[in-house]
Parts: structure tokens; sequence; C-alpha cells
């Protein structure tokens, strides 16, 4: 018996360790509350043109406003928490996060521009415009960090007081059938 126990104890110990390298390494993220819906929010390093159609995707496309509530969020929760940026600023070519909201082709001549809000390394938030990709006299696509949200599903809390009424009303009404019944065995 001893040794079975053991043998049990061994497989879920293999178990859960070979599970904890299971999982695949995922971004930093960082949960914000906007209104109220809650949020992951992690930083992409790319270029716009390949950022595009996830630009669109975003709660914020489309509205400056939304996109400011986002970028504060985003600043207040990573000041509380008091981390250093969750987004790379040695391989871009800003020290910021962009909360991207519209594109406008040919913006300035034949330049198209993209406008959003921004955290900067520095904690400062500002509302910013910028060539897309690429940049005047640029050949090369420059990288930046952009936001990407995620939504999180919230499961809504069970009120203890609720659920001990509705077992008070669960209990009555099945000590209610069982005594119909049992009198209607005596009949």
């Amino acid at each position: 018996m001893l040794s079975h126990l053991k043998t049990m104890i061994g497989a879920i110990a293999l178990m859960l360790s070979v599970g904890a390298f299971a999982g695949e390494a995922k971004a930093q993220t960082l949960t914000i509350q906007v209104g109220n819906d809650i949020y992951e929010i992690a930083a992409v390093n790319e270029t716009y043109a390949n950022a595009t159609s996830d630009h669109q995707v975003q709660p914020w496309w489309g509205n400056s406003t939304l996109s400011e509530s986002f970028v504060r969020a985003y600043r207040a929760e990573w000041l509380a928490q008091g981390q250093p940026p969750l987004f790379n600023t040695s391989s871009s070519s800003s020290d910021l996060l962009s909360f991207v909201h519209e594109f406008r082709p040919n913006y300035i001549g034949s330049t198209d521009f993209v406008f959003g809000w921004a955290i900067f390394e520095s904690g400062g938030v500002s509302s910013t415009g910028s060539p897309a990709d690429p940049a005047p006299g640029s050949t090369d696509a420059e990288r930046y960090n952009y936001a990407r949200a995620t939504f999180i599903e919230t499961v809504p809390e069970i009120d203890g007081g609720a659920l001990s009424q509705a077992a008070f009303v669960l209990l009555a009404f099945g000590l209610f059938l069982a005594a119909r019944r049992r009198s209607g065995n005596m009949a």
C-alpha cells in the first residue's frame, strides 16, 4: 500500500514538473481596467505596416478619447506597481508605447501618418503623430512599440448572502415536496 502511494506521489510530481515547463513563453502584460472592462495590455515591437490589421481591431481604434483612457489607465497601473517599462526601449526607434487610434493617408504631401496616445519610458503621456512606414527620406521601416489589448472575461462573483438564501429556499422547497409526497403515500 505504501509503495503504491509513493508511486502515485512520484507520478503527480512528474506531471506537475512537466506541466511547469510545457507552457509557452508569454509576453509581459499589464492588467488594466477601463470603464467596467478589464484588459491585459502587451507591447509588440514592429513596423506600422506589419501591425496595420492589429491596430484596427484594438478597442480604442478610431476613438482618440478612448485611446487616451487606455494610456492613462496603463500609466496609473504601471506606476502603482513600480515596475520598469514593460515595453522594449532598446530595439525600438522610440522610448514610448503607442496606443494608435488613427491612420491618415497622404496627411502631409504623400506621407501617411499615424496618430495615437502614448506613454513614454519616463512616465509622461502625450498625444502623438508620426509618419507611417517608412519615414520620409528612409528606405527602412522603423520599429515602434505598439500596445495590444486582450479583453479579460470576468466571472461574476457569487454573493454569499444570496447563495445562502437560495440554498435555504431550495431546502425549504425540498422539505415541502418530501412532506407532500409522504402525506400522499399515507392516504
